[in-house]
């Protein structure tokens, strides 16, 4: 019978909202991780109700903020937000991450899609107005002016009143860099009328972003709260998990 049990003290505590299998614990415990049935995970329907509640409010010109501590369920909504979307046939957009391979050697200006003239106004809206960057190509620039050309790129390629998904906005950027790109950025969308949702741990970017929502899922994952602007007064709700 093989024993199964770490060779080693346990470095790692991960949670799980079911009760895990005996393969699970067989397969986990070489690897020094410990299994704990937790509410510390979203629940599929709380997930499905806030973005619902997010998909319900959000309209051309609008932003919508969800923020909150890692592990709370973040991304798990944002990607709910993209399946509800393409269920209803309106698909939205997700922010570009990374420059695609075959324009990683292109000059900046050769990136962007469109005419010369609407290529050099993207790019000064996204903060990389210097003439002198032009010509060097997106792994020449410094991380913050990447993630600029990033941001410059994904709204290039959105339509008007387009639903845009950026997850993790500004995350391995330094903070006064990713207030300045947040400011571009709430500008941005609500002159092209994008409907904007955000999601981010830094509590930093609420003022620059101004957002007309903010959802805020709990450490626990067992509550959501969110608010949103309705003309003069402030609407708030919390969905809970059933």
């Amino acid at each position: 019978m093989t024993d199964h049990r770490p060779t080693h003290n346990l470095v790692r505590v991960v949670p799980t909202r079911h009760a895990p299998s005996p393969a699970l614990l067989r397969a986990c415990a070489p690897f020094a991780l410990a299994l704990e049935q937790s509410r510390a995970l979203p629940c599929r329907d709380l997930i499905t109700r806030a973005a619902r509640a997010i998909l319900y409010r959000a309209k051309p010109a609008t932003i919508t903020l969800i923020t909150g501590p890692s592990g709370c369920g973040k991304s798990s909504i944002l990607r709910a937000v993209a399946r509800l979307s393409a269920a209803a046939n309106t698909p939205a957009r997700r922010a570009i991450t990374t420059i695609p391979a075959h324009l990683s050697d292109r000059a900046v200006i050769d990136v962007l899609p469109g005419p010369i003239a609407a290529r050099l106004g993207i790019l000064a809206r996204a903060g990389l107005a210097d003439a002198a960057l032009l010509a060097r190509t997106p792994l020449e620039l410094s991380e913050g002016e990447r993630h600029r050309l990033l941001l410059a790129l994904t709204l290039a390629r959105a339509r008007r009143g387009r639903l845009v998904l950026v997850d993790e906005f500004t995350s391995p950027l330094d903070r006064a860099t990713a207030r300045g790109l947040a400011l571009t950025l709430s500008r941005w969308a609500r002159r092209t009328k994008l409907q904007l949702v955000i999601a981010t741990p830094h509590q930093d970017l609420l003022e620059p972003l101004n957002p007309d929502a903010l959802l805020e899922p709990t450490l626990d994952a067992s509550r959501v709260r969110l608010r949103w602007r309705q003309g003069a007064t402030l609407g708030d709700i919390t969905l809970v998990d059933t």
